[in-house]
């Protein structure tokens, strides 16, 4: 019953913690990309050491050409 109960509230406690990243926080967000800005742009076309992330979110990996 006790293992029974902790599966519960741990599945419970994903639950909320999914929830939470899915709303965002944008602030948080820009402090973590920052960390990924000296590689990235989130410009079209300008690339740096690594590619524009430009339009990432949603597109087929391997369909931008370059």
């Amino acid at each position: 019953m006790v293992q029974r109960r902790t599966l519960i509230y741990s599945i419970g406690l994903v639950v909320m913690t999914t929830s939470a990243q899915a709303a965002g926080d944008a602030k948080r967000g820009e402090q973590i990309f920052n960390q990924c800005r000296p590689c990235h742009s989130l410009e079209a076309g300008k690339n740096g050491i690594g590619p524009s992330l430009h339009g990432l979110l949603g597109r087929k990996a391997g369909t931008v050409p370059g």
